[in-house]
């Protein structure tokens, strides 16, 4: 048995494609976020709103993350850009 969602309007793309205008989805489909305006008050961090998903952040076990440092030029402040990677110093003192 499949959870179905009543009120979920099907996407453009389902529309162009000419299928079917019913509504519904399962917890599989991609469907608009469910908000608690309660929940909105006050910025609380337990709760993430994901496309599915309401309550606190799952733990995204098939996720990585990259992190490296920022250069930094020569005032000691980190490059945003990349067209500033010209400032980053080159080895040599000054």
């Amino acid at each position: 048995q499949v959870e179905r969602h009543v009120n979920v309007p099907f996407s453009p793309l389902a529309k162009k494609n000419k299928f079917s205008g019913l509504r519904g989805g399962n917890n599989n489909a991609s469907t608009r976020i469910l908000m608690n305006p309660a929940t909105m008050i006050g910025g609380y961090a337990q709760f993430s709103y994901y496309t599915n998903y309401w309550g606190p952040s799952p733990s995204e076990r098939d996720h990585g993350v990259i992190i490296r440092k920022m250069p930094l030029g020569k005032e000691k402040k980190p490059i945003y850009q990349e067209k500033d990677l010209d400032k980053v110093p080159t080895g040599e003192r000054e």
